[in-house]
């Protein structure tokens, strides 16, 4: 299964810091791709994959993230 994210080209950073959180959750980061078309200015198409199921401790309890990030 691939997950598309459609975002702005500065939040299309946040992924590339992202990748130990997603490989952890059972994704890979596939692609990003940088998009400017006279509708759609600076934005990032990323492809994420789902490569293995996430583990049984996720999703975390609400307050748990802000408390112990990934």
């Amino acid at each position: 299964m691939e997950i598309y994210y459609f975002k702005t080209r500065s939040k299309s950073e946040e992924f590339e810091n992202a990748k130990l959180s997603i490989s952890l959750l059972g994704g890979e980061l596939i692609d990003i791709i940088s998009t400017n078309t006279d509708d759609i200015r600076d934005r990032a198409l990323i492809i994420v994959k789902k490569i293995r199921p996430t583990p049984c401790k996720y999703p975390r309890r609400p307050g748990m993230p802000a408390k112990r990030p990934l």
